[in-house]
């Protein structure tokens, strides 16, 4: 800043410098000239008086020439002839009786004139008189132009110029310091909010214009800061992973859960270092490997026994690739489900066909005349079991639906210990088939929940029992209240389950080996069970050994987090 205003004050002074010398010589050059012909005039009239009227008086002559240096002094007879001349010798000097001075002179006594030098090639001041004996005194000066005198001035002027430089660049120093603090401080006070008088009305303006402006930005500071946290908190909570790699694969992005995902320590450095350190898969490395690569991509790649989806998106400006963005999906459970979707379709359909297939088989019988009389009661009875077993299967796969419809029902206080009872005494026909005895032992509880869905849990759990149980066996069926919830138990002496069938009895359509004669085994009882408790919040837990029995421990929890 002090350069610029030095350079700009240089400038203005070197102008008002100039402008005053050329206002200062013009006027000087008007009174020099006025000075000079009243000068030259004078001097006339002083030679007039010492009679100077021939050469004669070349003594007199030389003495003027010596008291008025620079002065040339010239005297014409009558015809116009040079008699003397002070500067030059008269016999090589030409007549002078066409010179405008002379001319007037003679006429009218006196004439003057301003032209250049024949003789010495300058412009002069020309003044002559008439003496009495006829003859032309003359006197003349070399006239100064306006040039002249301001090259003159030239030594002055630059030594102004140069002291009002100095003055301007101390000036300018001081003030401009002053200037800056003052500025500086005004700065401050308003970055922390605060108010500060200035010694200089004139930045007022400017204050306030900066404080309006500091206003404004801490408006837009505030509004990018909430931008950011929001970014931050969407970001940090994904529930996918999420990274941003430049050109060159580095890392500029990455959130926990890409992390994670990845099977990667929290607590290392990632960022500005390659992708490559986080990710090993051969095909995602050959992909972001093609550095100009602009195509979507998706991926799916198994770490850590979980699958994920990976997808590479190219980001572009100006249709030049300045990076990628990866998200990384969990699809572990969804591709359960969908291997359980595609067997549950396949054991509907097997399920489903055994049954068609006999009924249509005795029912080809019958009408081919192939059975005897004495057996048609038995196919016939063979068809209604078949169409039984389907009807069965439709009505739990019915079940299977609208436990997952009624999640969102209307809750209700429900008495779980008369919801119990109810259900006992509706399979107790089934029990009493087999021989088999329900022994119950219920405590008091009440829950707020989905009728529906208890209902269907439990009378699932207590039919399994009854329905794998042995004959003349047992069925115990027992409620337990907890501070935090309450335990539904059944326990039978049944076929029991093998330990490799455990973890698989809750799939839908699975059934024990030992159990696939059983006809009303549909494989779906316990895929509700299972489901019920879930959407209640609880835990089912399974204690079984082959030959001796199964347990079934359920706990729902009063209230679902």
């Amino acid at each position: 800043m002090k350069r610029s205003l030095f350079k700009r004050f240089s400038i203005l002074v070197l102008l008002m410098v100039i402008l005053i010398t050329l206002a200062t010589t013009l006027n000087f050059y008007d009174g020099y000239k006025d000075f000079h012909e009243r000068k030259l005039l004078d001097i006339l009239d002083f030679l007039k008086n010492m009679n100077l009227e021939d050469a004669e008086h070349e003594k007199e002559f030389d003495a003027a020439k010596k008291s008025f240096r620079g002065i040339r002094i010239t005297l014409v007879d009558t015809d116009g002839n040079v008699i003397y001349d002070t500067d030059e010798a008269a016999s090589k000097m030409e007549s002078h009786s066409t010179r405008k001075e002379i001319v007037e002179a003679k006429d009218l006594g006196k004439g003057s004139d301003i032209r250049k030098s024949d003789t010495l090639g300058e412009n002069f001041y020309y003044f002559a008189t008439r003496l009495s004996n006829g003859n032309i005194l003359r006197v003349s000066e070399m006239q100064k132009n306006i040039f002249s005198s301001f090259k003159d001035s030239i030594i002055p002027v630059v030594f102004i110029l140069f002291i009002g430089l100095i003055i301007a660049f101390f000036s300018i120093n001081h003030v401009s310091n002053k200037l800056v603090e003052n500025l500086k401080d005004q700065f401050t006070a308003i970055s922390h909010g605060e108010s500060l008088d200035s010694e200089f009305p004139e930045l007022y303006p400017i204050k306030r214009i900066v404080r309006d402006q500091q206003d404004e930005l801490n408006e837009r500071l505030d509004d990018l800061k909430e931008y950011r946290d929001t970014i931050e908190i969407i970001f940090r909570n994904m529930q996918d992973g999420f990274l941003f790699i430049d050109n060159v694969n580095r890392v500029e992005m990455i959130n926990s859960k890409a992390i994670f995902l990845l099977g990667k320590e929290k607590n290392e450095g990632y960022m500005d270092k390659s992708v490559f350190y986080l990710i090993r898969d051969e095909k995602l490395i050959e992909i972001l490997g093609e550095k100009d690569s602009k195509r979507e991509e998706k991926i799916e790649v198994e770490i850590d026994d979980r699958k994920l989806l990976i997808t590479i998106d190219p980001v572009l400006v100006s249709d030049n690739l300045v990076g990628r963005i990866i998200v990384i999906r969990d699809v572990t459970e969804e591709s359960i489900l969908e291997r359980e979707r595609r067997e549950f379709t396949s054991n509907v359909t097997h399920e489903l066909k055994t049954p068609l297939t006999s009924i249509n088989g005795y029912a080809e019988m019958l009408t081919n005349n192939m059975v005897k009389n004495e057996d048609v009661p038995k196919v016939g009875n063979m068809i209604l079991k078949s169409g039984n077993r389907m009807l069965t299967l439709v009505e739990k796969i019915l079940s299977l639906s609208k436990v997952e419809e009624q999640k969102n029902n209307k809750k209700e206080e429900i008495n779980v210990k008369e919801l119990i009872s109810d259900v006992v005494n509706t399979i107790n026909s089934k029990a009493q088939n087999k021989n088999i005895s329900i022994t119950t032992e219920l405590d008091e509880v009440r829950y707020t929940g989905v009728r529906e869905v208890l209902e269907e849990t439990v009378y699932n759990l207590v039919d399994n029992a009854v329905k794998y149980g042995k004959d003349d066996g047992k069925v115990w069926v027992k409620l337990v209240a907890r501070d935090k919830g309450f335990k539904f138990i059944v326990k039978d002496d049944g076929i029991g389950i093998d330990d490799l069938d455990r973890e698989k009895i809750f799939q839908r359509f699975y059934t024990a080996d030992k159990s696939r004669n059983s006809a009303d085994a549909s494989g779906i009882g316990l895929s509700i069970v299972k489901h019920g408790v879930e959407v209640m919040g609880g835990t089912v837990i399974l204690e079984s050994k082959l030959g001796v029995g199964s347990t079934f421990e359920v706990f729902i929890p009063y209230n679902i987090v």
